[in-house]
């Protein structure tokens, strides 16, 4: 069993508790109205509280086919190794293990776990895909 270090477990907590921010801002319940920023990096923005229906707010949102793989994403951004996160990113896509989702976009949530990852569907189609939110 390998051991993690004090300073990953640190970075690991960090990055749990900012996806965990985001996550709360971006499907905060009582949220209605879509919110814009000026520089247009809007968050994602709840449509219904009842259906679950969200809109894409930006183009820089991507999702994983599974768990595990966005759980290797978030540790290699918070790893702060962009290299690895690119080829990943790069090699995702092309697998069809990863997807890119286009601003406007609606999706439905379809899971959430404590750590700040969501699992959602687009409109229309079955398949889920897990993001930071």
């Amino acid at each position: 069993m390998a051991l993690v270090s004090e300073k990953t477990k640190k970075q690991l907590i960090g990055a749990g508790i900012l996806v965990v921010i985001v996550v709360i801002l971006a499907f905060s319940c009582d949220r209605k109205e879509e919110k814009t920023a000026t520089n247009e990096t809007a968050t994602t923005t709840q449509a219904s509280n009842t259906t679950g229906r969200y809109t894409i707010a930006s183009d820089s949102y991507f999702g994983c086919v599974s768990k595990a793989d966005l759980e290797t994403m978030v540790t290699y951004v918070s790893q702060g190794d962009k290299a690895a996160f690119s080829s990943a990113y790069t090699l995702g896509l092309a697998a069809g293990t990863m997807t890119l989702f286009k601003k406007g976009e609606v999706v439905y949530l379809m899971d959430a776990t404590w750590t700040g990852g969501v699992q959602v569907r687009r409109e229309g189609e079955t398949a889920t895909y897990w993001e930071c939110g």
